[in-house]
């Protein structure tokens, strides 16, 4: 098989994207696809282009993403098109390749970009188009069942608070006309410590410490992407498990999460610890929904601070401990299928990223192509039966 690795300015073309000079503001309804730096999120009167195109977030934290166009499309600005000739590369053979953010070459540091020229001179391997269709055809067998199981998953984070709002009603607006207190009259709030970087001894893996991104993965913080080691367990704020975590100041100012063990916390996040008033699980479902009151009152600054003062002057509802007690029943299920169901996902991104690797290196043999169907159907098989035993999936 003859694979070869070669530039992309090697047989395409290229274009810097939002020559329309269009912005969010001019999207409708209906219309042809357009594509911003975060893809395609709206449309417009116009169409820019009418050839297949491989479109790529040039700029911000994400850049490097590669969303395929095909058909009559148009594009903002922030983007960077790559026009393949066809006669040498399947365009979303070239997709699968590119749509990997830390595969490309960074510039900047506050807001990184893309230069154009290391966008051009990047590498990709090419094989002969029947064997790339080959590869396709493959890939896109993996492709939906990995996102179908990526949404069930954030399916399953949306649950929660909709059953929150069906057992106690809005507690903003309070309809049931529950009791309300403010959260420091009945749980006590700490705030969290970010060891110093300098003291490499601070660091290991010893203790999970959670920051703000950590709470980005469901309900109950299980891992965390850093730990600290014995020494800095001294110096750090260490939590039991269940407590709720809430970021309290930055960028994901109300972001929540539960501590599924005894854990640090970094100095961006605040602790409501297990009370005899409040069940954890309530608590929790609480905080994300009064997540933007949260940031109406943190600090109006490019930095948002709120603290631990002002999550304890936050007021909320407090309905009986027996109901409380009720909905957090529902969120340990929830919780516990959202981990299969993670795991599952899990498992459907490696056997993803082990079909890229292959097929990027010319080693998709004809095993491999004859073992992704059963893979595939065992999957889907154990997927669908999560689905079966959860009692929330038509919630």
């Amino acid at each position: 098989m003859d694979w070869q690795r070669i530039e992309l300015r090697e047989f395409c073309r290229f274009l810097a994207g939002g020559n329309l000079k269009l912005t969010r503001d001019d999207y409708q309804h209906e219309g042809y696809p357009a594509f911003s730096a975060a893809g395609q999120d709206g449309f417009v009167a116009v169409a820019e282009f009418d050839e297949p195109g491989i479109v790529v977030s040039s700029i911000g934290a994400r850049c490097g993403r590669a969303f395929l166009a095909a058909d009559e499309w148009t594009t903002l600005a922030g983007t960077y098109v790559i026009f393949p000739n066809t006669e040498i590369a399947d365009p979303k053979f070239l997709w699968y390749q590119l749509d990997d953010e830390a595969s490309w070459i960074r510039s900047g540091s506050r807001q990184p970009f893309l230069r154009p020229s290391d966008i051009q001179r990047r590498r990709v391997a090419l094989a002969p188009l029947a064997e790339q269709r080959r590869v396709v055809e493959i890939l896109d067998q993996v492709d939906p069942l990995r996102q179908l199981r990526a949404d069930a998953v954030k399916k399953t984070d949306r649950i929660l608070p909709a059953l929150f709002l069906k057992m106690f009603g809005d507690p903003i607006t309070n309809p049931m006309g529950w009791r309300k207190e403010r959260l420091s009259s009945l749980a006590s709030i700490v705030s969290g410590d970010t060891p110093t970087a300098k003291e490499s001894r601070n660091y290991g893996n010893n203790l999970p410490w959670a920051t703000p991104a950590d709470l980005d993965k469901g309900l109950v913080v299980e891992r965390t992407e850093r730990g600290l080691s014995d020494a800095d367990q001294r110096i750090a704020q260490v939590v039991p498990a269940r407590s709720v975590l809430v970021v309290c100041m930055g960028a994901k100012m109300g972001k929540t999460g539960l501590a599924g063990s005894r854990m640090a916390i970094d100095h961006q996040i605040s602790a409501i610890f297990p009370s005899s008033k409040l069940i954890p699980e309530f608590t929790f479902v609480q905080c994300v929904l009064l997540a933007d009151r949260l940031r109406a009152a943190s600090t109006k600054s490019t930095f948002p601070v709120l603290g631990k003062a002002g999550l304890g002057n936050l007021r909320i509802i407090v309905p009986p401990i027996k109901l409380q007690e009720e909905l957090a029943i529902h969120a340990r299920s929830l919780s516990a299928l959202n981990c299969r169901r993670s795991a599952l996902a899990t498992r459907l991104e490696s056997l993803f990223s082990a079909l890229l690797a292959k097929a990027f290196s010319g080693d998709l043999t004809a095993t491999w192509r004859d073992a992704v169907p059963r893979l595939l159907l065992a999957l889907e098989d154990e997927g669908h039966s999560l689905a079966g035993t959860s009692s929330f999936s038509k919630t």
